[in-house]
């Protein structure tokens, strides 16, 4: 099993560098850094941090430039957070500054955070609490309302280094070391959980949540359980199984997941809860951080600030209409896949146009059509069609349908 994924490994890297993705991401010159930590979304504004400047944006990403002002210190930066009023910046030893005004000024907050205290791993808020992870000293919080100092929430933890802590519903979640912790909202102590009770040595790097559900990326792939920390099940990526995630965003219903291995980062994204995923990137780098705005998507990198448009993740000129109807176009399985993968669709109801005429195509790499899977009109109703691309070279192929004014494109691997 390991030879074989290995060889996958190396077949996709020869491919993607080859053949090339539909888009490829874009350096952001104004933060062209070593190392982009964080990226956060506040207000009208984005924020991202290198080790020791605090960069903003005020039109999405087109433009970037240092904030007026700087926290006093020397400590590197480390986290951002977004919390009401406030962008919260933690650091690896001088505590947490915070700012009321987009970064023009920068306070201390840090009244009762003293030696490993002050090294910020993770930041969260919850109701007029703030919460703070650190690498040494577990979780500490502070009231926001009278903040008169911040004191230890470690009341069940018996780690102390933490991987991030997040708020979920009324509760809270925390990665800390090997271990998964939940604070529910009539407790009075961490619990620690299982997402995998075969896998205990299971580090959490991070934590997403997506309707009611809790997302965590974890050192062997992805877990999904509701909003209690309970019924949790692996939706992972099945083209890396157990893979390294490290960061998770999301965009409307989709996630969107980042995993690294042997120093390169892969993107992957699903719109249907975890039950599939889709490539979207694979970069000779390191992955830090994935934001994710209303039509593009930001990474902190080793190298720098990165985006892709969300939008034009493929390269087929295609129509972008309302899904008025309830059309729909499912991530094909498997994939990556060889020889056959099955493409599935659904026709929406519409109720003065009973048969409604499907076109569903396969597109190689440059746009050129190279296969019609459907040409005919069809009722409401989900479809499948298997694809048998024995005859067609390893690489990037896309899937378009058109179903009446509905269109979507998505994106396959073939892999040999």
């Amino acid at each position: 099993m390991a030879i074989k994924f290995l060889f996958f490994i190396i077949i996709y890297s020869l491919v993607a560098s080859s053949v090339g993705f539909a888009q490829n991401p874009i350096r952001i010159a104004e933060v062209d850094s070593a190392d982009v930590y964080s990226v956060i979304g506040h207000q009208d504004y984005i924020f991202a941090i290198t080790y020791n400047q605090i960069y903003r944006s005020a039109d999405g990403y087109n433009s970037w430039t240092p904030t007026e002002s700087r926290p006093d210190t020397t400590s590197y930066f480390n986290v951002l957070f977004s919390y009401q009023d406030h962008v919260y910046l933690g650091t690896l030893g001088n505590g947490i500054f915070r700012s009321a005004d987009n970064g023009q000024t920068w306070q201390e907050y840090s009244n009762g955070l003293s030696g490993s205290a002050k090294d910020i791993t993770s930041i969260t808020g919850l109701g007029d609490s703030l919460f703070a992870g650190t690498n040494g000293a577990g979780i500490l919080y502070t009231n926001l309302h009278n903040p008169v100092q911040w004191q230890p929430f470690n009341e069940g933890l018996f780690q102390t280094g933490v991987n991030f802590i997040a708020a979920c519903g009324k509760n809270l979640i925390a990665g800390i070391v090997y271990n998964l912790f939940l604070w529910a909202a009539d407790s009075s102590r961490w619990q620690d959980i299982y997402p995998d009770t075969t896998n205990y040595i299971l580090m959490v790097n991070e934590a997403l949540v997506l309707d009611e559900y809790i997302f965590i990326g974890t050192s062997s792939g992805i877990y999904r359980g509701d909003l209690n920390g309970q019924n949790w099940q692996k939706t992972d990526i099945t083209q890396f199984p157990n893979a390294d995630i490290f960061a998770l965003a999301k965009k409307d219903s989709m996630i969107i997941a980042g995993l690294n291995y042997r120093n390169q980062h892969w993107i992957f994204s699903s719109d249907n809860m975890g039950a599939n995923w889709d490539i979207m990137a694979h970069e000779f780098t390191w992955l830090w951080d994935l934001y994710a705005g209303d039509h593009f998507l930001l990474a902190g990198r080793t190298d720098g600030l990165w985006y892709f448009y969300i939008d034009a993740w493929t390269g087929i000129e295609t129509k972008r209409v309302p899904i008025v109807s309830g059309s729909n176009l499912h991530a094909n399985y498997p994939n990556p896949f060889n020889p056959v993968t099955t493409i599935s669709y659904t026709v929406g109801a519409h109720r003065d146009v009973p048969l409604q005429h499907i076109d569903l195509s396969i597109y190689n790499s440059i746009g050129q059509k190279v296969c019609t899977l459907v040409s005919a009109k069809q009722s409401a109703g989900r479809y499948s069609v298997a694809w048998n691309a024995s005859g067609f070279a390893s690489g990037i192929y896309y899937y378009r349908i058109k179903a009446g004014e509905f269109t979507a494109v998505r994106k396959m691997l073939l892999v040999k």
